[in-house]
């Protein structure tokens, strides 16, 4: 668990570099939506 945070905490909160998704036919990267998810990722590990 603790290697996981270090990762997200070293690479997650960089939104710049998560690789856009295929959503129907148009690539499509939210960086608020990701940051949210990293965020919320950390804060569940943390209980």
């Amino acid at each position: 668990m603790q290697r996981g945070c270090a990762f997200l905490l070293e690479h997650g909160l960089n939104v710049e570099r998560h690789p856009p998704l295929w959503i129907g036919k148009e690539l499509y990267a939210p960086a608020h939506l990701v940051r949210a998810a990293v965020l919320g990722a950390l804060l569940a590990a943390r209980r």
